[in-house]
């Protein structure tokens, strides 16, 4: 039963060990934020902003690398043509807009401008990792598939993920928890309905070689 209200209710509790809470508010949005030359900071020290808060966000570092790399090739400045921002990509529409209502349980979003800080950016970057695997996945048990699930998801969106699987988004994780790990890849990877998203598993998923030997562990 105490479960169960773990997963229902999202109190505040279960997201300040992560980092993700912070006090009195988020972000200070009266602070005028600078645009980030991307020549002042090189790539390795983005890497390690990027790894620092996955660390302290309790998300696998060379899952947050690897999407970072992706993403935006650890541009901090990064906007696309659908309007996705900063380091890890992230909308203000979607992405954004989840992590503050679950996560700060707060409607009032930061300033676009927010997320050409890396720090901020990678922070909500990684927020959004944990809540794509402890919301939208919670179900699925083995580590290997959570974590192809969530690489697609953080490009094609959970329920694209789910409906793979099962027309059912409530069915979906029992389809993925019987099938082997290599199934649910391939499944991912030749049979979802978005095509960039079938793309995106293999590139993120080959970027990951860069960085498995030398990543800490996240900080469960």
């Amino acid at each position: 039963m105490k479960r169960a209200v773990f997963y229902l209710a999202f109190p505040l509790s279960l997201f300040a060990d992560n980092g993700f809470l912070i006090q009195p508010k988020p972000f200070d949005t009266e602070k005028i934020i600078e645009k980030v030359d991307s020549a002042a900071l090189p790539a390795v020290g983005l890497e390690g902003i990027v790894e620092a808060a996955a660390i302290k966000g309790g998300v696998d570092s060379a899952l947050a690398l690897s999407i970072a790399k992706v993403e935006s090739n650890f541009n901090p400045n990064a906007v696309s043509s659908s309007n996705a921002l900063g380091l890890m990509q992230l909308k203000m529409d979607t992405a954004v807009k989840d992590i503050y209502e679950t996560i700060y349980q707060q409607t009032v979003l930061p300033e676009s401008r927010t997320l050409f800080d890396p720090k901020e950016n990678a922070k909500l970057g990684v927020a959004y990792l944990w809540l794509i695997q402890k919301k939208y996945f919670k179900e699925i048990e083995d580590k290997d598939k959570l974590e192809y699930c969530t690489i697609a998801a953080y490009n094609a969106g959970a329920g694209t993920v789910l409906r793979t699987f099962h027309d059912d988004k409530a069915q979906a994780a029992k389809v993925i928890n019987a099938m082997s790990t290599d199934e649910v890849l391939r499944r991912l990877m030749f049979s979802m309905q978005s095509e960039q998203g079938r793309r995106y598993v293999l590139k993120v998923l080959e970027a990951k070689k860069l960085y498995l030997k030398n990543c800490a562990p996240a900080v469960e």
